[in-house]
């Protein structure tokens, strides 16, 4: 077997044990909806998620903070419809759904709008003054 064979095996086993591990949980997920849920996943939190923090003011401005490159961009953030946040940059607009679970409501599953590429990250209470 050539080198890039069993890379792609272990990849295609990696993504299959993955994919059977959410679904077997997904009842421990529930949908953030509303104005009043959404904005209180973002007014005044911190987001840390594996490879980034987010600071979220409850007047819609934010920083965001790769752990890469550890230089801020500022960015604003606002609810859109029922069932939706959406970020904007000078990069554009990207816009979120969210999942809670119901053991550990402080871990947030965020799924792209545009796409189906989804992440998860820890929501804090209180950000830094900015």
């Amino acid at each position: 077997m050539k080198r890039r064979d069993i890379a792609f095996a272990a990849g295609a086993l990696a993504y299959a044990l993955s994919t059977t591990a959410l679904a077997q949980s997904s009842a421990d997920w529930v949908e953030v909806r509303g104005e009043k849920e959404l904005r209180a996943l973002y007014s005044n939190k911190t987001h840390r998620g594996r490879d980034y923090v987010g600071h979220y003011r409850d007047d819609g401005k934010s920083l965001y903070v790769s752990n890469e490159t550890r230089t801020p961009i500022a960015q604003t953030w606002a609810t859109k419809g029922d069932d939706q946040v959406c970020i904007t940059t000078s990069a554009g607009v990207s816009c979120y759904r969210f999942q809670r679970n119901r053991k550990k409501p402080d871990d947030v599953m965020a799924t792209f709008v545009a796409q189906p590429v989804t992440f998860f990250f820890k929501v804090e209470e209180g950000i830094p003054k900015f």
